[in-house]
């Protein structure tokens, strides 16, 4: 045999694995194993649903070859007027279409999901006070001392805020006298009047026991000077959900508190296996959460002043009046305690948010799906570090636009460009 035909049955055997590959290649992409199949949203709009729709959609998802969708409560802002109100999510009429649709796709062998709140961000109608999504707000006043002091003002409550293409209401829970339903006194300070809102030493900074504030009264006395005497109080934002439904009117709950987190993904998994019993055997494969969209804001959660103690070895008390605009000590020191409060914020979300709520769902037996890496600006502020937020889920998932007209902001400039 000469060196030509050795050559020529070489190649044959090199290639003909090859050959075997390409045509499983093309099978696999012809019929792609479950885990491979394209996925997608199922809208529930504005939580209407039926059962025969149920069973002939989920068919329909079958025999395109979609391997699983999404249950998607979600309010339809531009097809009000033929879209009429339909269930409260995550009430009883609710759960049972969700229960029917899980039971329904396991029959026919798809993946389930379901997101976690009715539009977005994470939250629901049973979300109490002390849950949802706070901000840190500020009251002060220029003083002369000596003073005794028994009444303070309570920081202005704000009904809306401004984003580049559009302004949003905020529905804060207000009692008889004016004051939110939920509050807490966060700090009472008293600081050196100054012309270029600098106080050099924190030794000139008092702080008075919050624990004294009634309301709005409080016994306290300014020595002699010119001072600040500034209230910081924490109270929920009033933010609902985006895009909600016509009956859910919900808050968004505070996504830097391990309490929030756990008490809202607990609410939900319970009321699946009250019905489905282990979610592992059933359809769900995963819960879903929507990325973070809320209003920029000077962050604050019940559990924050703990947080940052133990990340970083320091009280953020004497710091707290730079949220409002003051310059501790230099602006050096001033930007190295934002770093440090960032940092807490971040960890705070990615650590009590994802990563606790995909430790339930894996408890229970299911994933955490999150689109944990975004948005971000221009168009939200979202306060994490985020390749450590989408570390911290089960299955990642990002969001793509390709320059639609709904970003333009007030002077037709496209935001996301």
């Amino acid at each position: 045999m000469n060196n030509k035909a050795l050559i020529f049955i070489w190649l044959i055997l090199l290639i003909s694995p090859l050959l075997g590959l390409a045509q499983t290649l093309e099978q696999i992409f012809q019929d792609p194993p479950q885990h491979s199949k394209p996925r997608g949203y199922w809208l529930w709009a504005h939580g209407n649903f039926d059962y025969a729709t149920i069973q002939s959609e989920l068919e329909t998802f079958k025999q395109a070859g979609i391997g699983g969708v999404d249950i998607f409560d979600m309010g339809i802002a531009d097809r009000l007027d033929q879209i009429p109100p339909g269930n409260t999510f995550m009430r009883d009429e609710m759960v049972d279409g969700i229960v029917f649709a899980l039971k329904y796709a396991k029959s026919l062998d798809l993946d389930m999901g379901l997101s976690v709140s009715n539009g977005w961000n994470a939250g629901g109608d049973w979300t109490p006070s002390d849950e949802k999504l706070m901000r840190l707000l500020f009251w002060s006043d220029t003083l002369a001392g000596p003073l005794k002091i028994t009444e303070l003002g309570f920081p202005p409550i704000p009904t809306t805020f401004e984003k580049p293409y559009g302004s949003y209401d905020l529905f804060p829970a207000i009692d008889a006298d004016g004051l939110p339903e939920y509050y807490e006194n966060v700090a009472l300070v008293a600081y050196p009047v100054t012309s270029d809102s600098l106080v050099q030493n924190t030794e000139q900074i008092i702080y008075f026991e919050t624990n004294d504030i009634d309301r709005n009264t409080v016994n306290i006395e300014l020595p002699t000077g010119n001072w600040v005497l500034q209230r910081a109080v924490v109270t929920p934002l009033g933010q609902k959900m985006w895009m909600r439904s016509d009956q859910s009117n919900g808050y968004i709950m505070d996504h830097y508190s391990k309490k929030a987190t756990k008490n809202h993904f607990e609410h939900i998994i319970g009321k699946l296996e009250s019905e489905l019993g282990d979610l592992g055997k059933s359809a769900l494969e995963r819960l879903y959460l929507a990325s973070f969209e809320a209003e920029d804001y000077v962050i604050w959660s019940p559990e924050l002043r703990q947080e940052f103690y133990e990340h970083h070895g320091y009280q953020i008390d004497p710091y707290i009046p730079v949220f409002s605009g003051l310059t501790i000590k230099d602006s050096e020191t001033t930007e190295r305690f934002l770093h440090d409060y960032r940092t807490t914020v971040s960890e705070m979300f990615v650590n009590n948010h994802y990563r606790q709520a995909s430790s339930i769902c894996r408890d229970h037996g299911i994933l955490l799906a999150s689109e944990s890496g975004g948005p971000g600006p221009p168009l939200h502020y979202v306060p994490t570090e985020d390749l450590k937020a989408l570390g911290a889920v089960d299955i990642m998932r990002g969001e793509f636009w390709n320059n639609p007209k709904r970003w333009d902001d007030r002077n037709g400039n496209n935001l996301l460009q």
